[in-house]
């Protein structure tokens, strides 16, 4: 699974292009920030140029990797008194 040092720079995902923030987790399987949830975790979906992905909102887990259960995401708290 890809970790923070995995993270690539790229400016989009128009032609092909690895979108930008996106984290390699496989030969060109990526995974790309989506936003954020209503308790304040990231999330990310998952993006290939040339493969099927499924497209399920991931998280980040304790490891570094990925997964699709929020209950395992490591997110860290959203601050008091944020909406």
């Amino acid at each position: 699974m890809g970790t923070e040092a995995d993270t690539v720079q790229a400016s989009g995902a128009e032609g092909g292009e690895i979108p930008a923030g996106a984290v390699q987790i496989e030969d060109e399987v990526y995974m790309v920030p989506a936003g954020i949830d209503s308790q304040g975790c990231e999330t990310f979906t998952m993006w290939s140029p040339t493969k099927a992905v499924i497209m399920v909102i991931h998280y980040r887990d304790g490891k570094g990797g990925f997964t699709p259960d929020r209950s395992q995401a490591a997110c860290r708290p959203k601050p008091a008194g944020t909406p």
